[in-house]
């Protein structure tokens, strides 16, 4: 995945949550101008009518988290296919044609046996990790974590069951993904941390 590829999909995904936390602002604010004009009288009514700026606000986010990891996963693709490629000829991988049919360990298994663990390699990996354990779980458990990603809450030391998206998270992850891309693009490189974005 290029640099000018990755930099366009950061502006369109930006620009994308910009849309739904201006829309999600506008609702909310509206909302409370009913409440204070009298036209929602009812707790009820006004909990309920949350709902969808508050959901809106949710499915952004989850669909710029699914974004960046797929962004993520594309560029590990490419940085295991040399490795790939070699390991194919050599008799390995009989059934898969490209580094793209190979599940996500198996990835990891290809790049770091060249460059070494990416989590010493990788600034910010473990964040990365916790993207994808996010957005995994989205996908195939409706957001509940599995019981060793549950943690207590420093603040009200309540347990973490369910993981979120939130903006503010997704803004995060926005800065944070493409210097993740550029340093898997440049493993092997002596010039990495000179030339990260």
């Amino acid at each position: 995945m290029d640099s000018i590829f990755v930099s366009m999909n950061i502006h369109f995904l930006t620009d994308f949550l910009r849309n739904i936390e201006e829309a999600v602002s506008r609702e909310l604010d509206d909302l409370e101008a009913k409440c204070e004009n009298g036209e929602i009288q009812e707790y009820e009514d006004y909990e309920r009518l949350q709902d969808y700026p508050l959901f809106r606000a949710e499915f952004g986010s989850k669909a710029i988290f699914y974004e960046l990891n797929a962004m993520v996963e594309s560029q590990l693709h490419s940085k295991a296919t040399p490795r790939f490629l070699i390991e194919k000829n050599n008799g390995k991988y009989k059934r898969k044609d490209s580094a793209s049919e190979l599940g996500y360990y198996d990835l990891l298994k290809i790049i770091e046996s060249e460059y070494g663990s990416l989590e010493n390699k990788v600034k910010n990996w473990a964040e990365y990790v916790q993207l994808r354990k996010t957005v995994n779980s989205f996908k195939h458990n409706k957001g509940i974590r599995k019981n060793q990603d549950r943690e207590t809450n420093n603040k009200t030391g309540v347990i973490e069951w369910k993981w979120d998206a939130t903006i503010h998270q997704a803004e995060a992850y926005l800065h944070m993904i493409p210097k993740i891309i550029h340093e898997i693009r440049c493993l092997g490189k002596d010039n990495l941390h000179s030339n990260a974005n």
